[in-house]
């Protein structure tokens, strides 16, 4: 599936109701889900074998798998509630770090592990920073920086600048990726940061519909749910491909499956 108006214009036909809509996109989620803990498993199994190398770019990469399945657990879980207007906040994080791992997949393990590094070690630095300034001894902070940056050529921590990403920005990603029509996702990813910053306009038609605004939202986290699992199966050489294309197709058939067997 690949994010387009025309995409949103055919999926989400008007002879469906907004309950109706709500409803597929909850099921067609947890299908992908369930998918998703597969492969997590994979990913932890690798992870506690002692007998296959992993560099720290890896635990980086299945921490961030992790965080990401945690996001759209909380997207999910905000359509039970009355606060299912600020969907778009971890749909808009999801679409990030989609790209994110679009991007770090592609490169060489000594360039992952670059990656990551420099991703900690900016962590490290910030939380230093913060302790120092609140009065607080930083030096667990400052022994976890040395210990990250002790194999590259990285600033000592009081000289480096937390605000350095290894990450290209999100239009840099989207323009350079190899995703189909990613190029296109910049213009979502401004759309679902309106009400993000505060955006009055937004505010408003999201308070006027939330139910719409919600299920607006989840299409954008189901989309990124299938890029995800693709991106962590291709990570891992197919290990996981059986099962996450059978969950994307069972997904895809929910959300267009005729009316008339809508539940």
């Amino acid at each position: 599936m690949s994010i387009s108006q025309e995409q949103f214009q055919k999926t989400w036909r008007h002879d469906l109701s907004s309950q109706q809509k709500k409803s597929r996109l909850d099921r067609a989620f947890l299908i992908l889900e369930r998918a998703a803990n597969r492969q997590l498993a994979l990913l932890n199994k690798i992870e506690k074998d002692d007998k296959i190398q992993k560099n720290i770019g890896y635990i980086y990469f299945f921490d961030t798998v992790k965080n990401f399945w945690s996001h759209a657990e909380f997207a999910y879980a905000l359509g039970k509630g009355k606060n299912r207007k600020f969907c778009n906040f971890p749909a808009r994080l999801l679409m990030e770090t989609v790209m994110r791992l679009e991007f770090y997949i592609r490169k060489s393990k000594k360039e992952q592990d670059d990656i990551a590094i420099k991703e900690m070690l900016r962590v490290c630095k910030r939380y230093y920073d913060r302790d120092k300034t609140e009065g607080r001894n930083p030096v667990e902070f400052r022994d976890y920086y040395v210990k990250l940056a002790v194999d590259g050529n990285y600033p000592d921590i009081d000289k480096a600048n937390p605000n350095i990403n290894p990450f290209p920005d999100m239009k840099t990603l989207t323009e350079n990726s190899k995703i189909n029509d990613a190029s296109k996702w910049y213009f979502h990813f401004q759309a679902l940061a309106e009400s993000t910053h505060g955006k009055l306009f937004a505010i408003k038609m999201a308070r006027l519909d939330d139910l719409r605004e919600y299920i607006r939202s989840m299409m954008y986290v189901l989309l990124m749910c299938n890029k995800a699992l693709l991106i962590v199966d291709k990570h891992i050489r197919g290990a996981s491909n059986s099962f996450i294309l059978k969950a994307i197709n069972e997904s895809e058939k929910v959300i267009k499956s005729p009316v008339s067997i809508t539940k």
